[in-house]
């Protein structure tokens, strides 16, 4: 494609713009969204649409309509059920988010009766529906193949796992021991603990890990413990310090590297990738005054790509609806063939098709490593 004419700027200014739903991203805080509701991953969205509107891409012009995440875990499931109900009322052709695990189990039969197609980041292999997409913020059958064959390659061979007690939580530990076994690493002990435990739990959670002989730590679930600096401080407390990898719990590292420094996770940024370095270098310059305050050290991580690729996939819908309508834009997904990707490395690509709608294909996820205050590649899955 080219680049868009006046000619044709002043023919689209005539006609309504299409109404694109949007639901937060749930590492963001509500308070933090409530004061400036563009100012984290939307910002990537919209850069990737004004991208292909510049080129020529878009039917019409465009109009985000932006709602926090109100949902689980910290609210409810109900709240964002009722919330995409709401932008479906308001017209949008389609609606990216809710995009954790806990959310979406309810969003079958929401998406069944609306008839709006929902494009979500969740890891669960649950997301599945005639109006569901996936564009996975990790896999819950990936992660865990990841951290084994990472585990493995390392020379570890005693794990203690962490397992956080979530619906997420249990589906990567069904993976996760599949993993092990075949790959033969000893499970040591495992501990549960909720998303809310307590300091001095998790200390004595961890002397038992220790006491049981593990000598790397794999942390399973939504990664809460983990954002909320629970975890290094419980490190320090007990005087321990194994190998420790995660799920792509890790990408909460938006929130600030200091609560994952020394872990190794699951991630989306891969450095060798030609479409991320060209995000690299066209975004920030735009967008710089309009991020958080909070994300301005660490603007450049895989959840910002991962916002990237979803616009560009909203914007390459639109390209071919066969009809600007929710099922025009169900169909325009379903025709997404072989587009390449910001996220993973340089052979991911994104493709779907009317049964298939798990979107990402190649290495889409990667390893990173908070090091000494900075998030570093850490290779891909071999």
């Amino acid at each position: 494609m080219g680049q868009i004419s006046q000619e044709e700027r002043n023919f689209l200014e005539k006609y309504e713009p299409v109404k694109i739903g949007m639901i937060g991203y749930s590492g963001d805080s509500v308070e933090v969204i409530q004061k400036k509701p563009e100012g984290g991953p939307a910002c990537a969205v919209k850069f990737a649409l004004d991208e292909k509107f510049e080129a020529g891409m878009l039917p019409r012009r465009y109009e985000i309509i932006y709602r926090p995440d109100l949902g689980l875990p910290t609210g409810s499931a109900k709240k964002v059920v009722d919330t995409y109900h709401e932008l479906c009322d308001l017209g949008c052709l389609c609606v990216v988010g809710p995009h954790s695990s806990d959310n979406v189990y309810m969003m079958k039969e929401a998406s069944d009766q609306r008839k709006v197609p929902v494009i979500s980041w969740a890891g669960t292999e649950k997301l599945a529906g005639e109006y569901l997409f996936r564009l996975g913020n990790g896999d819950c059958g990936g992660d865990p193949a990841l951290m084994a064959a990472w585990l493995q390659k390392k020379g570890y061979s005693n794990i203690g796992i962490i397992e956080e007690l979530c619906p997420n939580g249990e589906e990567y530990m069904k993976y996760f021991k599949l993993e092990c076994r075949q790959r033969q690493l000893t499970i040591s002990k495992t501990e549960t603990l909720s998303q809310f435990s307590g300091h001095e739990n998790i200390c004595e959670a961890l002397k038992r890990l220790k006491a049981s002989g593990a000598d790397a730590i794999a942390y399973i679930g939504y990664g809460f413990l983990l954002a909320q600096n629970q975890l290094n401080p419980a490190f320090d407390a007990v005087d321990w310090h194994p190998a420790r990898i995660t799920t792509t719990a890790f990408m909460y590292y938006l929130t600030g590297y200091a609560s994952f420094e020394g872990w190794v996770g699951i991630d989306q940024d891969c450095p060798d990738n030609p479409l991320r370095n060209h995000f690299a270098e066209a975004f920030y310059p735009v967008y710089k005054d309009a991020l958080y305050l909070e994300y301005r050290d660490n603007w450049l991580n895989g959840v910002q790509l991962l916002s990237y690729d979803t616009g560009r996939v909203v914007a390459e819908a639109l390209y071919r609806v066969p009809m600007l309508t929710p099922e025009g834009v169900k169909e325009g997904l379903e025709r997404i063939r072989w587009m390449k990707a910001s996220v993973g490395g340089p052979d991911t690509h994104i493709s779907c098709s009317r049964h298939e709608h798990n979107m990402y294909s190649g290495n889409w996820l990667c390893y990173g490593r908070i090091e000494n205050g900075k998030l570093k590649f850490e290779g891909l899955y071999e």
